[in-house]
């Protein structure tokens, strides 16, 4: 293995993981959270912004919208209300299309991982 790979097994129930790359893998032991981060360079930041306009947002893998403005806004055509949260995320490796949202009369808060 790697320096940046992690090998879980055992556990009650046989229970198996393995984590290559620079992710981060939240692990429960005795009703501990233990988070364990691959470290190294090319970790990625979080972006957080607010919404009020027609915007698209490419090569994340990771993205969640939250309506906390008053009035419908819209993402990938489909209506968010106020209070609602919509959350993508890519599968390992990979990273979503452009995902197109739309804040206009209200406010998105708008955080993803590129």
């Amino acid at each position: 293995m790697s320096q940046r790979e992690v090998a879980i097994t055992g556990g009650p129930y046989g229970t198996k993981a393995m984590v290559t790359g620079q992710e981060e893998l939240l692990v429960k032991v005795n009703n501990t959270a233990i988070s364990v981060n691959g470290g190294g360079t090319g970790l990625s930041t979080p972006t957080v912004s607010r919404v009020t306009s027609s915007v698209s947002i490419t090569n994340a893998k990771k993205i969640s919208i939250s309506n906390v403005g008053a009035a419908n806004g819209v993402v990938l055509g489909t209506t968010i209300k106020p209070t609602e949260t919509i959350t993508f995320e890519a599968i390992l490796g990979e990273k979503l299309d452009a995902i197109g949202i739309n804040g206009t009369g209200t406010d998105l808060l708008v955080s993803y991982v590129s």
